[in-house]
């Protein structure tokens, strides 16, 4: 084989050091694969950079870390609150650091240590660890390339969901003792759990790809591919099986006992609706004025909730639901055509999203190559083995469909697809080549000699390398290429953020309040940031932050009972930030104050990075009543207006 290093061989006495190193990286798989990964996330840091991708982690990590509320808070919406009570006390300890990016980076790092870790123990020990390290590396250049330099608690909870996946195929593909199956099918479960505390969502899309890999360990079992797994081991996997339930159990159970009588109690109701509307199509005001005006909504807050700036109190619970319940609503949902094309206009649009495709969907493809080569060689394993990559493949389908259908189509969902199901095709390929190099030769008779089974075609290995090949470069320049352009974004939407939370440091005695034209229009935020004071008095105007718990405590530090309206916004020290390329925000806010409270001034204060815009908004002054009556007293000859 090549880079096989033969000990025994006089000639290779100079190679005995490379030799104690490969056995020592054999010894130490995860190790090995941790310092790899390290090194690359160093190489990403300093090349790239690392940053958040999306304003739902840049609001955890404020609210967790009390900046925006104060204190450490830890009830959140979109993330576990138990896992969020750990975290907060960190930041009680010391908040000199961002603690929430530090756990997020470092659930990064375990999980793709451990698919690292978990290809070079599967790693036949006449190949050279140079292959899992080359195959890591393609990972990490490809599909791994954007979960890591673009944080995002979803994709974070996908690795470990891979992660876990990796362990399972691990168990079915080498000889491992029963003891380290155990070890194996223990850590599998302790990162299936970390992926649903994470993001559970992101934790039941892993899951259904790990029970996959679980009965991939059962069928090739009992169809005697590899090695079988005894009896005792699958009767005692149940074991950790209900502790693993057990712990997610009880976060879950914290989290939700916790979402019913603590400060998020009237939240849950308002967000389901608040997500079917932003989400899905709705009519336009023009096409359904009485729909809209029966939940309350003129024109002008109708452009509000649009525009996700919730600043009138009829964008509350019953006027969403009456909207996305309403017969108008219900005939413009999508069909599976529409899905269909919703679908592809993201592998259209998207560079890493198209190249991650072509990455899984080359790796499928091999697999399945690699199970129908072993026809020739065991037509049982490669009945077992073909069936279980179409499977994976069918169930990864019907996973991207629902996701098109339910309209929550955007590249990180579809990672917690393409994540997992990635890790399975993956090690189905390594395992399948590994097994066909090592099915023995069958006897003639009981004495007879050895009949050699027919050799894998080396037309068919070098087509897989060549699907292998073009699969991986056209990843990993499709995600070279997206993260540069995202990079141009970072370089304009970090210094943004980094100006308007600085001004508002700067005033403590004002309010700042932000709309998400300087938020989800360049999405990108600073994971590393700390800051000398809190920002209480910078709040964002909507969208799913509005009526939680951190924003009612955030209203409260800045003296603002219930909620933060239109009258709030023409308070004396409460300014508006809006992007200035985006005028239209500031034209809908000034549009519906204007019909609340009649002609409104907006005046430009301040201009920021020269990107974003300080405005204030407020009423013209009433004319002065003792000018009134001077005007109707009787003036002198000499025009004075003194008696």
């Amino acid at each position: 084989m090549p880079f096989a290093i033969d000990d025994r061989n006089p000639a290779h006495a100079s190679s005995m050091p490379a030799a104690h190193w490969v056995k020592a990286v054999r010894n130490h798989p995860f190790a090995y694969s941790s310092a790899l990964c390290l090194v690359a996330f160093i190489v990403i840091a300093m090349s790239r950079g690392i940053v958040f991708d999306t304003v739902d982690d840049y609001n955890m990590m404020m609210t967790i870390s009390g900046e925006k509320t104060g204190d450490p808070y830890f009830q959140l919406t979109f993330f576990n609150s138990a896992f969020g009570f750990l975290m907060s006390l960190l930041y009680r300890i010391t908040d000199s650091v961002q603690w929430y990016s530090i756990v997020e980076l470092s659930f990064l790092l375990a999980g793709l240590s451990v698919i690292g870790g978990c290809l070079v123990r599967i790693t036949p020990p006449n190949r050279s660890v140079l292959w899992p390290t080359l195959i890591l590396a393609a990972l990490l250049a490809t599909v791994y390339l954007y979960p890591v330099q673009r944080m995002q608690f979803t994709t974070t909870a996908a690795t470990l969901g891979a992660a876990s996946c990796a362990l399972c195929l691990c168990i079915g593909d080498t000889g491992l003792s029963t003891q380290q199956n155990r070890r194996y099918f223990c850590l599998s479960l302790l990162l299936l759990a970390l992926a649903f505390i994470e993001r559970k969502s992101a934790g039941i899309c892993c899951s259904v790809f790990w029970l996959l890999c679980v009965g991939r360990i059962l069928l090739y079992s009992k169809s005697g591919f590899r090695n079988r797994i005894k009896a005792d081991t699958l009767k005692w996997a149940a074991r950790p099986l209900l502790a693993a339930l057990l712990v997610v159990a009880c976060f879950y159970g914290f989290d939700t006992l916790l979402q019913r009588i603590g400060d998020n109690s009237s939240y849950g109701a308002y967000n389901q609706w608040r997500i079917e509307f932003q989400d899905h199509v709705r009519p336009s005001y023009e096409e359904a004025p009485d729909m809209y005006l029966a939940a309350g909504w003129s024109e002008e807050v109708f452009n509000l909730a649009r525009s996700l700036i919730y600043v009138d109190e009829a964008i509350d619970t019953p006027a969403l639901e009456h909207i996305v319940q309403s017969p108008e609503t219900a005939t413009i949902q999508p069909s599976i055509r529409d899905a269909i094309s919703l679908g592809y206009s993201l592998f259209k649009e998207n560079e890493t999203a198209r190249g991650d495709l072509v990455v899984v969907a080359g790796l499928g493809l091999t697999s399945f190559l690699a199970g129908a080569l072993l026809w020739r060689r065991n037509r049982r394993s490669s009945i077992a083995f073909c069936s279980w990559t179409v499977v994976v493949a069918l169930v990864s389908f019907c996973l991207c469909l629902y996701l098109c259908l339910s309209g929550r189509w955007l590249l990180r969902l579809f990672l917690t697809v393409a994540l997992p199901a990635a890790s399975c095709f993956l090690f189905q390929l390594v395992g399948g080549l590994n097994a066909a190099a090592c099915i023995p030769n069958r006897k003639i008779g009981k004495h007879g000699s050895s009949h050699r089974l027919p050799q894998l075609p080396l037309a068919a290995k070098g087509s897989m390398a060549a699907v292998l090949a073009v699969s991986v470069l056209f990843g990993s320049v499709s995600a070279a290429s997206d993260i540069e352009k995202l990079r141009k974004r970072d370089s304009y939407s970090i210094p943004q953020m980094a100006a308007i939370e600085n001004y508002a440091l700067q005033h403590p005695d004002d309010v700042f309040v932000h709309d998400y034209s300087v938020s989800n229009s360049y999405d990108s935020y600073d994971p590393f940031r700390t800051y000398d004071g809190d920002l209480t008095n910078l709040i964002i105007s909507g969208g799913s932050y509005t009526r939680t718990g951190a924003y009612n405590k955030q209203l409260e530090a800045n003296g603002i009972d219930g909620f933060l309206d239109g009258r709030t916004l023409l308070s004396d020290n409460v300014y508006y930030i809006s992007n200035l390329e985006r005028g239209d925000y500031v034209e809908v806010v000034s549009d519906y104050l204007e019909s609340e409270y009649g002609p409104v001034n907006v005046e430009l204060v301040d201009v920021l990075n020269e990107t974003a815009g300080v405005y204030k908004f407020s009423l013209p002054p009433e004319p002065s009543p003792i000018l009134d009556w001077e005007q109707t007293l009787p003036l002198r000859s000499d025009d004075t207006g003194v008696l």
